[in-house]
């Protein structure tokens, strides 16, 4: 069950997935989003530093693991602005690229770390 959000009107829903680097998520966001068909794809490293300077990534990931893999170290501002603007129904400009990426009923998202869902405006997950 979802918990809809009462400030903004849901236009998609989110699917995140979330694995180590080599784990498969990028062929399972292709897979998804070719079989869902109104899906489009964003993943976490199109907002790394390199596109946006607001972003912040550990300089060390295995001193970050080592120090018990806290996801608030990644921060990705655009990305919670992207995903907001696309539940609203807005288009935005994938980074790195040119391409709008339009609204669609499903977004899958590829992250590197779990990340705070209330960050974006996301609903929580009630299971």
């Amino acid at each position: 069950m979802i918990e809809q959000d009462k400030k903004t009107k849901l236009s998609c829903f989110v699917i995140a997935i979330s694995g180590a680097s080599g784990s498969g998520k990028s062929a399972l966001v292709k897979a998804l989003v070719h079989r869902l068909g109104d899906a489009e794809a964003l993943h976490f490293d199109d907002y790394s530093p390199r596109y946006f300077p607001t972003s912040k990534y550990p300089n060390d990931i295995a001193k970050w693991i080592a120090d018990g893999a806290d996801p608030s170290a990644w921060e990705t501002p655009q990305l919670v602005l992207d995903l907001r603007a696309l539940r609203q129904g807005k288009s935005i400009t994938l980074p790195g690229y040119k391409e709008v990426s339009r609204p669609t009923t499903f977004i899958i998202r590829a992250l590197a770390a779990c990340r705070r869902e209330a960050e974006a405006g996301l609903p929580k997950m009630v299971y």
